[in-house]
């Protein structure tokens, strides 16, 4: 409490004491010295407010934090503290409890367990160049949880102890005057909006063939496989909704499905039975991909055929000429025949 002066005012202080001191053993006069009438007893009043630790002043706080009364130190020449006294030789009495009051209500509750603020900024006492204490002031910390409204501490019970200047210890009362103001303000929690998830972006399944996409027309030798969604994680054959050629949407026994990700056959059987010419297979998705139709095309060459070979010009019929060839192959033989008789 007493943590905030320099060297050269506690000089000042102690050479003071000294020669007062020596004045009283002179005199007998134990109450001559004014530093001593200045620093003495701490009586204490809330003379400087009530603050929330963390709030702007004048401001509503939350519903739970802390409060902060400040107390100023007034003079008496009953139990002068010891020179050079400090914040951290200063304690409160187990007792000390505050009273809280709705202003709205005026219900009352108590509060307890407080303590000294540390802060030099809140608890300190400073001395002047001729060792008298000036400014001083004791900053007392009290935890709350308390709901909306308008509050304001009306009573304090316990005491403040110090090391007094005769060696032992002295108390003196905490006060809070009627003309103290000690009013604050609790505000409702603003709620917290709720953040509005990030759609994650449903990635585009690409489709590769595997194998060949041509086809010899009724001579198909090996299925088509296509992959789908190569390297999505998580994708495999639960998002698989159907599978069409053309627009014809092909039968369960035309085809299978395996993971990995989604793995589509369609049977060679099926492929036989598609005319020459391109044709568009589509694959139907669902779920996250629901309305995405992923498309391969593959072609089937048409197969060959005598009866689509190139007209010469001539009319003849092939067994004509046949017939022609065996009445040589006959002519030629009776000729021999004849020759070998002669």
């Amino acid at each position: 409490m007493i943590d905030n002066y320099n060297e050269h005012n506690k000089w000042n202080y102690n050479e003071k004491r000294r020669s007062s001191s020596e004045k009283q053993r002179e005199t007998g006069n134990a109450c001559a010295d004014p530093a001593w009438r200045a620093i003495s007893a701490l009586r204490l009043r809330a003379g400087g407010g009530v603050s929330i630790v963390g709030v702007e002043p004048g401001q509503p706080g939350p519903v739970s934090g802390q409060l902060r009364i400040l107390f100023a130190i007034t003079a008496s020449t009953e139990t002068p503290p010891k020179p050079n006294l400090t914040v951290d030789e200063v304690w409160l009495s187990d007792d000390v409890s505050f009273t809280i009051t709705n202003e709205d209500t005026k219900q009352s509750i108590v509060v307890s367990n407080p303590t000294i603020d540390q802060d030099p900024a809140f608890s300190y006492a400073r001395f002047n160049e001729q060792g008298e204490m000036g400014e001083h002031q004791l900053g007392i910390l009290i935890p709350y949880t308390l709901k909306p409204g308008r509050y304001r501490v009306t009573n304090v019970t316990g005491k403040v102890w110090y090391p007094s200047s005769g060696g032992g210890k002295s108390s003196e009362p905490l006060r809070i005057s009627g003309g103290d103001d000690t009013s604050f303000t609790i505000a409702a929690p603003t709620p917290t909006p709720t953040a509005t998830p990030t759609a994650t972006p449903v990635p585009t399944p690409k489709v590769q063939v595997r194998g060949s996409i041509e086809y010899m027309e009724n001579m198909a030798q090996e299925n088509l496989i296509l992959h789908i969604g190569e390297g999505i994680f998580g994708f495999d054959t639960s998002f698989f909704k159907s599978v069409s050629i053309d627009g014809t949407l092909l039968d369960s026994a035309d085809y299978n499905v395996a993971n990995g990700s989604i793995l589509l056959t369609v049977h060679k059987d099926y492929l036989n039975r598609l005319k020459s010419g391109r044709h568009t297979v589509s694959v139907a998705l669902r779920g996250a991909y629901d309305g995405q139709v992923l498309k391969a095309e593959i072609l089937v060459n048409p197969k060959s055929d005598s009866s689509n070979l190139p007209e010469t010009g001539d009319g003849s019929s092939p067994a004509l000429w046949l017939a022609v060839c065996l009445g040589c192959v006959a002519a030629v033989a009776l000729l021999l025949r004849k020759r070998s008789a002669r």
